[in-house]
């Protein structure tokens, strides 16, 4: 048998280099998913808020069918309809079709915010599939309004 004598103070130091490495290259990459993750969610924020001013400037306040109370109650109707597992089309059927012009769609709009990173539209859109969009569509086509 030969006898073999070990290093330990270089076996040590090379674990540590590569323990570094790995250390370093697990920070970057979480780093990089954490900034994209940022990025993706100022993005949606921006989008969202923007729609919402938008909404909010093309209310005509003569043409609201509703007092303001009707639309913040309708909003979080239609937000518990949506929130969660299921959802309940009909509560937001029931909703929409109350709907008598383009302002009171604007004001729901204005009215429901921005909910988990989301407006209204983009809840319905992410909620509904495409049979139940059509179906939106057709409630809001009589006000001029699609989604």
């Amino acid at each position: 048998m030969i006898p073999m004598t070990i290093d330990l103070n270089e076996a040590t130091k090379d674990i540590n280099k590569q323990v570094k490495f790995a250390v370093i290259t697990l920070g970057i990459i979480v780093g990089l998913v954490l900034l994209f993750l940022l990025g993706r969610w100022i993005v949606k924020l921006i989008v969202s808020d923007s729609s919402v001013r938008e909404a909010e400037r093309e209310i005509i306040k003569s043409e609201l069918s509703y007092d303001k109370s009707w639309y913040l109650q309708s909003a979080d109707v239609l937000y518990l309809s949506m929130k969660g597992l299921t959802t309940n089309e009909p509560n937001i059927y029931r909703i929409l079709g109350q709907l008598k012009t383009k302002s009171d769609w604007q004001q729901l709009i204005s009215s429901f915010g921005t909910r988990d990173e989301m407006n209204l539209v983009q809840w319905l859109i992410d909620d509904l599939n495409n049979s139940e969009i059509a179906q939106v569509n057709n409630i809001l086509a009589p006000i001029g309004v699609s989604i």
